[in-house]
């Protein structure tokens, strides 16, 4: 007689769903109060593995798995809250964005509709990326990397299956050498492109793996009646995980190298749990209670909402978002994932109509469609396209007027060493005589911003000191290594800067 397939359902499951989802929201919203709060995407991925790869190797073994109906299923289940998401996000973008955060969001939408955010994320990161905050659909990120599995580890498992049918234990061990390989991947990009490690399917699977191999496990192993202390036992293993999950959200940060060896903490912590099974006694009456249960039932659409609708009002709020707004953002997320898990999720999912998954996928499709048509024509935004097109005539006539009126230029003899690197990009304008000097300092950016400078010049008779740097971050200490054409490779360069500002 075979274990209990891990398909059957545990309510513990959903109650580790909601610590998950709790340590991500309260991240997002409070992120000093649990600095350690993003290992919930961690646990999200274990709890996903252990899921469903415990409904593809069930099938496999019963003989009766379709890729169809398993494709069915995860379109019926995924969709339906992506869609709704993304058709508010797409409105309220439109309306209240200006035109380059418009666009960028429609190219976020284009990615989303095909689960490459993750990628998207990884090649936007440089010179031009907005602040991570203001991006509205950074978190699907994740969702991308577990669509991106759904799509190969059926495969990967049904094959192994069918080679190993008769092997006790030889599907969980090839499976064990996929994640191992994914784990040390992930280590090894961690070490020289952390950026990519984060975001790489491959430097990820392990943790979706990780789950997976406990479900081929408890489907392999023979079931036996369980000694009182192996029941004790498993108690020890719960609240242990439990205990260690708490210290990853408290103690890790930031500064944590993600992924790599400390994503194991909270991996094997939501494993510890998981394998404890439903009747170890923390799982049962705190994970297994009804609050937990519930809030786990509407995590996912808790997870999509909460995000957002956090961004957008930091949008709002020019990136500073008022402790009791956080706090409103994110009771309207609960809100909007309990109305979105009632009318939406359980409705379709209950259908059994064989076109529903064929209408969501087209129905993606089409929000996707309307992505690319974001950012890449002027179709959805003729009128910012006119404003952006007026915004930069008046720079422009600004920079016009400016050197209409001859306003003198002088070189930074005194400022800075004329043989330094600041040297060369140094300007001063208005006489040297001037009662008050202004200094400029910045990237490519601050070159835009000069025309108010200029303003200052010519109607109070300033001077402006002006050291602008294309794609130097203004910052001592901080260099860049990347680009050997730019200025800001020399180190010395932010100190020889604010050396001349201090005379």
């Amino acid at each position: 007689m075979t274990g209990a397939a891990p398909q059957t359902y545990r309510p513990d499951i959903d109650g580790l769903r909601a610590v998950s989802i709790l340590l991500v929201v309260l991240y997002h919203g409070f992120g000093s109060a649990v600095p350690g709060g993003f290992a919930g995407v961690d646990v999200f991925f274990v709890i996903s593995g252990y899921l469903i790869t415990g409904q593809i190797y069930g099938k496999c073994r019963s003989g009766d798995f379709s890729f169809v109906d398993f494709y069915a299923r995860r379109i019926r289940r995924i969709f339906p809250p992506l869609l709704v998401v993304l058709f508010f996000v797409a409105v309220c973008g439109y309306l209240l964005l200006n035109l380059n955060d418009f666009t960028s969001l429609y190219r976020h939408i284009a990615a989303a509709s095909v689960f490459a955010s993750n990628f998207l994320l990884w090649n936007e990161v440089g010179y031009f990326d907005q602040q991570a905050e203001l991006k509205p659909l950074l978190h699907l990120w994740s969702l991308g990397i577990e669509e991106q599995f759904y799509v190969l580890w059926p495969l990967l498992v049904v094959g192994l299956d069918a080679a190993a049918r008769h092997l006790r234990g030889a599907v969980g061990l090839a499976l064990l050498l996929v994640c191992a390989a994914s784990l040390l991947a992930g280590i090894r990009l961690a070490a020289h492109d952390p950026i990519g490690a984060f975001y790489s399917p491959l430097s990820r699977c392990w943790e979706l793996g990780l789950g997976g191999i406990l479900a081929v496990w408890e489907l392999d192993r023979v079931a036996t009646r369980e000694p009182v202390r192996f029941r004790l036992a498993k108690d020890a293993v719960s609240v242990a995980g439990v205990v260690c999950l708490a210290g990853c959200a408290l103690l890790l940060g930031d500064q944590s190298r993600f992924p790599g060896v400390a994503t194991a903490l909270p991996a094997l912590s939501s494993l510890a749990i998981i394998a404890a099974g439903p009747g170890a006694r923390i799982n049962r009456h705190l994970l297994g209670s009804r609050p937990m249960v519930w809030l786990g039932l509407v995590s996912y659409g808790l997870y999509l909402w909460h995000w957002p609708l956090l961004s957008l009002a930091r949008i709002e709020y020019a990136g500073h978002l008022p402790a009791i707004h956080t706090w409103v953002a994110l009771t309207a997320s609960v809100v909007l994932a309990t109305l979105t898990r009632r009318l939406v999720e359980i409705p379709i999912r209950n259908c059994r109509a064989r076109s529903v998954p064929v209408w969501l996928s087209v129905a993606l499709v089409a929000i996707g469609i309307t992505g690319v048509l974001g950012y890449k024509s002027g179709i959805l935004w003729p009128q910012r396209l006119a404003q952006q097109a007026g915004i930069q005539s008046q720079i422009k006539e600004a920079w016009r007027e400016f050197d209409a009126d001859g306003i003198p230029k002088s070189d930074c003899t005194g400022i800075v060493a004329p043989e330094s690197v600041a040297y060369r990009n140094c300007q001063i304008w208005g006489s040297p005589a001037a009662d008050h000097t202004v200094a400029v300092w910045g990237d490519s950016m601050s070159v835009a911003w000069m025309p108010p400078f200029f303003a200052l010049v010519r109607d109070r008779g300033w001077r402006v000191i002006q050291f602008s740097h294309t794609g130097c971050p203004p910052i001592v200490g901080v260099w860049r290594t990347d680009r050997t054409d730019l200025d800001c490779t020399d180190a010395t360069l932010p100190g020889q800067i604010l050396e001349g500002i201090r005379r």
